[in-house]
């Protein structure tokens, strides 16, 4: 027995999984007993886990519907193995299968809901059919969902997958105790080394984050601005879409895609802004990073965690979501614009790693 076992597909580089390794060091922390269940033992996140805590790997690569029934019996093997006091799953597509997994067995069953359902309008019918009603069934067996934001919890009771009652908001534990060191970090990249005004975008290079946009946005503030740069840290499928659109507004010289880093507090802290795109989040890590780094953020105004955030304009400048002009406005409002950056930091101090995990043990027995 162990008082918790943390769910999480893998340790990629998703806010979801960052969740996952914040939540699991802090606990193992505290003396809790922790073990971290991954449906594959795969990500660049293993480094920042603390070496004592356990991991379990069902070594499986597949989430959709072929597989289901290998990854419900593996989870309920294990579950049946290692009788876990709680059982806290971090993201939806595996909170399901949890759930399964988990019908008939005596543990408490947490599951965070890491974003709104606005990926559903991009299914087929018969895709979206399967996974509501996958969710409805699955999200029964949770005793507690935690939503990030109020919006994650809105969609959770308007697409009917489980009720209001069930459901707490938790903020995501972002901000770790050690940030003024990980801020102090040197930074290797040469966009940082003369007298340029860098434009940071940290996110995966797929659809829901909408940096071809941002590229179109930039492409139009860098006839203004000459000694902007843009820099953008993620890796996805979308990767030689966005590079054909460097190349298309000639921008190879002031653009640059680089894969993700483990700090990004680092690159985040020597900018001049930070700019999401995103055409709907969850939560957005990364808004709570850039303002822990003293970096003043623009975000699209999209459901989720963005205007929940930044709920005053001394932390950052919200545009109308996927807008090409409303961006451009308020990225040139906010180039303008003097902030201060401890009040940035200072709200920042909101999503604390240890002071949102806390809140989360307050759901397990």
């Amino acid at each position: 027995m162990c008082d918790l076992i943390i769910v999480s597909p893998n340790l990629n580089s998703g806010g979801a999984e960052k969740v996952a390794v914040n939540l699991a060091n802090y606990y193992s922390s505290t003396g809790m007993d922790i073990k971290l269940l991954l449906l594959n033992k795969k990500g660049q996140y293993f480094s920042d886990l603390e070496k004592t805590i356990e991991i379990i790997s069902l070594d499986t690569n597949i989430l959709d519907g072929s597989k289901s029934f290998y990854v419900i019996k593996s989870l309920r093997s294990q579950f049946n193995r290692i009788r876990p006091k709680n059982v806290l799953s971090v993201v939806r597509n595996v909170n399901f299968l949890v759930g399964y997994s988990c019908y008939g067995l005596k543990t408490n069953v947490v599951f965070r809901e890491a974003n709104t359902m606005h990926e559903l309008n991009y299914y087929s019918y018969l895709r979206y059919l399967y996974y509501i009603n996958s969710y409805r069934l699955g999200y029964i067996r949770a005793d507690k969902v935690i939503a990030n934001s109020p919006d994650t919890k809105n969609d959770l009771v308007r697409f009917r997958i489980c009720r209001s009652k069930k459901i707490s908001v938790i903020p995501n534990p972002v901000v770790p105790d050690n940030i003024s060191q990980l801020v102090s970090e040197d930074v290797d990249h040469p966009f940082f080394n003369n007298s340029n005004d860098v434009i940071i975008n940290i996110g995966r290079l797929v659809e829901q984050k909408n940096q071809e946009m941002l590229i179109k946005a930039f492409a139009e503030l860098s006839k203004k601005y000459s000694n902007l740069k843009l820099l953008i840290l993620g890796e996805g499928y979308l990767k030689q879409k966005i590079d054909n659109k460097i190349h298309e507004y000639g921008l190879q010289n002031n653009v640059d895609v680089i894969p993700f880093r483990r700090n990004v507090y680092n690159y985040l802290a020597r900018s001049k802004l930070f700019v999401l795109t995103s055409k709907w989040e969850g939560f957005g890590n990364v808004i709570v990073e850039a303002l822990a780094s003293g970096t003043p953020v623009v975000s699209t105004n999209c459901n989720g965690g963005p205007s929940y955030i930044i709920d005053s304009d001394k932390y950052g400048l919200l545009s109308n979501n996927e807008s090409l002009e409303s961006l451009v406005t308020t990225m040139e409002k906010a180039l303008s614009k003097k902030w201060d950056k401890e009040i940035l930091k200072e709200k920042a101090m909101s999503y604390k790693i240890s002071d949102m995990a806390k809140k989360y043990s307050e759901h397990f027995i």
